[in-house]
């Protein structure tokens, strides 16, 4: 399975300031193995949330129109609750690094 996805923001998300969000994902499938259809899914979700320093956590309803097999298809209802944790990987100056540079 193959997911495309392009985020559209309206305004950075500040923290501790709730947000709403509103996403629609197509799922498709390529590849050898898929000779007909290729619509695995699509998900439409409405949330509301807030971020605190690095961690983001969500709420709300997702609507999922799955294919569940040749010409069937499956609706489902659910409630979400997604947890972000946006990790810094950069590595900061140490003080020993800025010495190696001086010299």
């Amino acid at each position: 399975m193959t997911t495309l996805r392009k985020f559209i923001t309206a305004n950075e998300t500040t923290i501790g300031r709730p947000f709403v969000g509103i996403s629609n994902e197509l799922l498709l499938n390529f590849g050898a193995n898929v000779t007909f259809n290729r619509f695995d899914q699509n998900r439409i979700s409405l949330t509301a949330g807030t971020k605190y320093k690095n961690i983001q956590v969500q709420v709300g309803y997702m609507n999922r129109y799955v294919k569940t097999g040749p010409d069937r298809f499956t609706q489902n209802h659910t409630l979400v609750l997604w947890v972000t944790h946006n990790l810094n990987v950069k590595r900061t100056a140490t003080k020993s690094d800025t010495e190696l540079d001086g010299e």
